[in-house]
C-alpha cells in the first residue's frame, strides 16, 4: 500500500501527547511533583504549627488539599502546552514536507526530502489504533504516527493487521484515547 501524507503540528502534537500517557517514566514523573508539592505543604503546616501560626498552618493544609485534588487537571494543561511548543518547533522544519509511505508486508518504508527510511516489519512491537492514529511501537521504542486522513483507512487497517498477524504482534484499538 502507497500514501503520501503530509504532517499537521495537530498530528505532531498527538504523537508526543500519545507516547508521553505510554510511557511508565513519564506517569511516573507526573505523581511524583503532585506527591511533592503536597508534601511540601505538610511540611509548611508542620513548620507553622510549630512556630504558633495557626493562620498559615490552614493556608498550607489548605493549599496541600487543593493541590492534591486539581493539580493533575493543571498538570495536563502544562504539559499540553510543553509539548505544544515542541510539536510547532517541530512543525516548522516539516511543514511542507511530503512523505511517501510504502507499507508491505515485510517493512515500511518512509520517503520525503529530509531523507528515507526502511524499517522491517519484524521492528514492531505493537500497533495501537486511536481515532485518528495508528501509532506503530518499535523494539527500539521509537513510534510511528500514521494519521488516518493521509491514507486510504480499510486499505491501512486491512495491511496492518496482516503485518500483525504475519509476526505476532499484539492490536490494541483505543478508539477514545485522548490525553489525560
Amino acid at each position: 500500500m502507497k500514501a503520501r501524507v503530509t504532517f499537521t503540528a495537530e498530528d505532531l502534537l498527538n504523537n508526543y501527547l500519545f507516547v508521553a500517557s505510554k510511557s511508565d517514566l513519564a506517569t511516573r514523573r507526573r505523581l511524583k511533583v503532585k506527591l511533592l508539592l503536597v508534601a511540601g505543604c505538610l511540611i509548611g503546616a508542620a513548620g507553622s504549627f510549630i512556630a504558633h501560626d495557626s493562620y498559615t498552618m490552614w493556608g498550607f493544609i489548605i493549599a496541600g488539599i487543593l493541590f492534591l485534588l486539581f493539580y493533575q487537571f493543571l498538570q495536563k494543561v502544562i504539559y499540553k502546552q510543553n509539548y505544544k511548543k515542541h510539536a510547532e518547533d517541530r512543525f516548522k522544519a516539516l511543514k511542507d514536507v511530503v512523505f511517501d509511505y510504502d507499507i508491505t508486508n515485510e517493512s515500511i518504508s518512509t520517503k520525503s526530502s529530509i531523507g528515507d527510511v526502511v524499517i522491517k516489519t519484524s521492528q514492531i512491537e505493537s500497533i495501537t489504533e486511536t481515532g485518528s492514529y495508528f501509532f506503530i511501537k518499535l523494539k527500539s521504542q521509537d513510534t510511528i504516527t500514521l494519521p488516518k486522513h493521509g491514507f486510504d483507512y480499510n486499505l491501512l487497517s486491512a495491511q496492518l493487521n496482516n503485518i500483525a498477524a504475519a509476526n505476532s504482534i499484539a492490536v490494541t484499538e483505543e478508539l477514545n484515547w485522548r490525553w489525560k
